[in-house]
This record gives C-alpha cells, structure tokens and sequence, in this order.
C-alpha cells in the first residue's frame, strides 16, 4: 500500500549543558543556535527504474536554512535556555519517495527529514562575520545533500528488498557524514579566519514511518537514538544536550500576562464557573490570598480574599455543584484552612485540620456525589486525603505513602465516577492514584519525565476535558517547558503527550483547569512577579488530523 503524504513538525525546544564535574560548575556563555532543517523525499527525489540509472536515487535535497543571528540568551552549567520557536520549529509536508515500477518493490519508501544543528559561542566576533558564517553553513548543507544523493550506487538489476531497505539506511547515514563534512569544513574556515569559538553540533532525521500516528502526540529526541542524538560534547566545558521532538501537529496555544505581584508570588490555582468565569487564586509572600477572574478575552478584575499571619505553603481551588467558590490553603504552622463564598458574597474560612507534618502540596476537586475532596501531601511522604459534604466535618484519611519526595499534586472527578490525583515526585516519575467511592485506591505510573539538574518537574495539573473525552495532566518543567499529557477516557488508546509552549523565568507553581466554552487553561508564576496564562481550545476527538500550529503570544488586559 502506498503511503500517504504527511503532516510534520520537528521542534527544537532547549538546549541545556551537562556539566564535566572536573572542571568549575559556575560557567556561563552566550550562545547562538543555527539550524537547518532538510529533507529527501518525493518532492524532489524518486528511485529510478530507468535502464541507465536502476535502483539509483535521482534528485535533490529540500533545505531551509535560518538566518540571522540566532541568538538565544545565555547559556549556564547545569542550566539550560529556550529556543525561540521562529528559529526552533519546522513544519511542512513529507512526501514518500516513489520507486520505479520495474523495481518490482512496491510504490515508494518513506521520506527522510531532520535538522543539522549548530551552536555557537559569539565571542567577540563581529555580526558582519557570523551573519557571513551562517550563510555559509545553509548553503554548505544544501551542497553537501545534494552531492551525496549524486555519489550513492545504483543497485543491481536483481534488487531485492532487502536493498531498498539498505538504500534508506545507506541514505540515513549518509546524511549524517554530509552535513558534518559541511560543518567541518565551514568550522576549519572560519575558526582559522574569525576566531570562532564553537560548542558543537549535532543532527536529528527521521524518516516519515517514525513520526506519532495520533495528532497531538509527540515522539521526543533520545540521546541514546541514532535517529536523534540529544546529546554532543560542546568542546569548552562538558556537553550541550538538546530537548525537542517530532509530531504530525501542535496545539495553537495563546499566553498571557494576567497579572503582576510585587511581593513574590508563593502559590497559584486556577478553576471556572458555570458563567463562563475564569479565576486564579494566588498566595503571596506578604500572606494575602488574591483573587483574579475575567470572562473570554476581558479584562481581569483583582481583589484580596483574606490575609494569613502564618507563611502559605500550597493552594488548590475549585467551583463547587452547591454554587460556592472554594479555595484551600496550607501554611507553615500546618493547619489546611478552607475559603469559600458565593457571587460578589463575603468570604468565609475556617480551619479543615492540622497535621504533625509540614504541608508541601496540596489538591482540590468537587466531585458528582456531592462531596468536596481536599489531597495534602507533607514532608513525609504521605498522602491524606480530607473528605466532607455541605457543613459537616472533614473526615480524615491516608490515601498512600511515598519514599521520593513530593513535588506537587492535582485532583479532577471524572463523570465515570472515578477520583484522580496526580503526583509529580522529585525524580520524574508522573504518578496518577484512582479510586470510587470507599474503595482503595490504586497507583499507576502515567510517565517519567526528565529529572536532572537543568531539567525536571516543578508542578502540576489535571482535568477532564468533555470537548475531547480525555484526562488531561499538564506539567511544569524547570527548563520553563510546559508539558500535556492526554488520554482518551476508557477506551485503552494510551497516553499520549505533547508540548504547549514555554514560559520565561517559570516558578516551581502551575494549575491546569477546563472551561464549559471549550477552552483550556494553565496557570504559571513566574520569578518576575508575573501570573500567566496559557490556553488553548482542542477540535472534538478525531474530527480532523490537520496541522494544528502554534499561535502567538500576546498580552491579555489586566484589571
């Protein structure tokens, strides 16, 4: 059968340097990144059948070379720094590679794409000359792919399949050998005329066959990969590894400055009304629970719910069936104290419980029995879940017992009658716990993320989503990436992930909720004193699998 013609996106997201733990952990640099991003496929190359140039691949390669200067900001040990997604993300249409009829093999072969990465270290190097440098490196790929689609060997008149798999492995690694033939020459050059200082390269492609069958996945750059090798010794200081991925579409994310804090901001949350209301609930260090709400693209109103004398350790909100707005809040003499009201109403509060431990996070959730749910987690691992219905009394009691430390928590009610809370643990490790009614709960791992010193989990969210039928988790990552997980609800399809965006100067703090209109939302402190939001609509599960590209940042008006 024939393969289709598909959708692609490569994205390069964050590089990050791997400390060499011999030498001084304090180092910085700036750095520029040029990519260019190609492609052999059925655009401009075929397999030919023809007597003079059997089994012989004829064409050229497609390649997109970025200009300018590339700059990404500076570059720490153990840190790591975004890349813009004008330079960092390639989208286009891979088309499979037709063989000759006479071949007798079947219509095509998969298209190959991918990037050659190179990175930078300025120095004093005038803009004129790197300008010039990259220039040069674009059109010296460019070459280079050509000139090994011209020198591959025919193959013999009795070519089998096995040699037209051959002739895909011998066009993968070929590539790899011509743009990094390109790329020594061009570092040699300039290097001996410019005193270039370079970090290295490295080169990712993939063939058509490795992209993610589902839209809104994403299949992620693995250092260890032939295909993908995130990680090259930078030739200063350790090694430069490089996040991103390869998928058929990306969500069209919006992101938003809702409001800023002079004092620094210590916890955030965020839920929505049956109005169609949005609210971000945020603790600051100063002690004051504020509150932010907006409708649609509106302006954000801003008022102070109640003060605390103790310092506020985590916050969880949610809307309640009763019609109340509830929010809960930890502090630092550990008592879990609850604030609810109704409309433009007064605030009340009062104290849930109080535990021996020091509250590190905490959930919330309503769900369709009628009962509100509160999750704290503290210091020793232990995970308690607060129960109650209208006035009465919270009852008490130990969900589980973790031995890595908690990172934070999330909580959604599900209409199958299910409970979630999810768990993002120091060492990467996603875990989400389920239950109904008075049963037990029951742990599942729904994925490891990356836990290192320039990356790992700093917060979480989770919801269900009616518009696609699917539990969503979103992840904070400390490289400031933003991470989705999603799976359809019961039908055993998997987990599937994808990235949302990035944010600037991330803190460790994120909520994630749904609104009746469709919509989507993250909400993220940053360390400038900013709440930001992040949202995003999803199409009806499998509507359509056209490209979904990413939109535009811009800013929300504040009240």
């Amino acid at each position: 059968m024939a393969r289709p013609t598909v959708d692609a996106v490569l994205n390069l997201e964050t590089l990050y340097w791997v400390l060499d733990p011999l030498r001084d952990d304090d180092l910085e640099s700036d750095v520029n990144v040029w990519p260019v991003y190609f492609k052999i496929d059925g655009e401009t190359a075929l397999v030919s059948d023809a007597p003079e140039s059997f089994g012989k691949l004829i064409g050229t390669a497609t390649v997109a070379g970025t200009t300018g200067l590339g700059k990404v900001g500076k570059l720490k040990i153990g840190g790591s720094v975004a890349i813009p997604a004008a330079i960092g993300r390639w989208t286009g249409q891979v088309v499979p590679i037709p063989l000759g009829s006479n071949l007798n093999l079947g219509p095509d072969v998969a298209g190959i794409f991918g990037a050659a990465v190179l990175v930078v270290q300025p120095s004093d190097l005038e803009e004129d000359a790197l300008l010039a440098g990259h220039e040069a490196l674009n059109e010296g790929v460019q070459t280079a792919l050509d000139e090994l689609i011209a020198d591959l060997k025919p193959f013999q008149q009795d070519v089998t399949p096995n040699e037209i798999d051959a002739l895909v492995a011998a066009v993968r690694s070929g590539i790899e050998s011509a743009v990094k033939g390109a790329m020594d020459i061009w570092d040699k050059l300039y290097e001996k005329l410019f005193d270039l200082v370079l970090f290295g390269n490295t080169l990712v492609r993939y063939t058509q066959d490795d992209l993610p069958a589902a839209p809104f996945d994403q299949k992620d750059f693995d250092p260890t990969s032939v295909a993908g090798p995130a990680l090259f010794f930078s030739g200063t200081v350790g090694y430069i590894g490089l996040n991103g991925g390869i998928s058929r579409s990306l969500r069209s994310v919006g992101q938003g400055v809702l409001s800023h804090f002079d004092s620094g901001v210590r916890a955030v949350a965020g839920y929505a009304d049956p109005s169609e209301y949005q609210h971000a609930i945020v603790a600051t260090d100063d002690g004051d629970v504020t509150e932010l709400w907006w409708q649609g693209p509106g302006g954000v109103g801003r008022g102070t719910l109640t003060h605390f004398d103790h310092g506020i350790t985590a916050l969880a909100g949610y809307y309640s069936a009763d019609g109340y707005q509830n929010v809960i809040v930890a502090t630092s003499d550990n008592v879990v104290t609850e604030l609810w009201w109704q409309g433009a109403g007064e605030v009340g509060r009062g104290a849930l419980s109080e535990f021996s431990e020091h509250i590190t996070a905490l959930a919330g959730f309503y769900s369709g029995d009628g009962y509100h749910h509160v999750i704290v987690a503290t210091a020793d691992g232990v995970l308690t879940e607060l129960w109650w219905q209208g006035p009465d009394p919270a009852g008490r009691g130990e969900l589980i017992r973790l031995e890595t430390s908690i990172v934070d928590l999330a909580g959604h009610w599900t209409p199958d009658g299910v409970h979630h809370v999810v768990v993002a643990t120091k060492d990467g490790t996603i875990t989400e716990l389920t239950w109904t009614g008075a049963a037990a709960a029951e742990g599942t791992m729904l994925a490891q993320v990356e836990a290192q010193q320039w990356n790992g989990p700093i917060g979480v969210g989770s919801y269900y989503a009616p518009a696609d039928d699917e539990h969503h988790v979103i992840v904070g990552m400390s490289n400031g990436t933003l991470r989705e997980l999603h799976r359809p609800l019961g039908d055993g399809a998997g987990i599937f992930h994808d990235d949302l965006g990035y944010v600037v100067g991330i803190r460790p703090i994120i909520d994630a909720y749904f609104d009746p209109s469709g919509f989507q939302h993250a909400i993220v402190a940053t360390e400038h004193g900013d709440v930001r939001e992040l949202w995003w609509t999803t199409p009806p599960r499998f509507r359509s699998e056209e490209p979904v590209l990413l939109g535009g940042v811009f800013e929300r008006p504040s009240g």
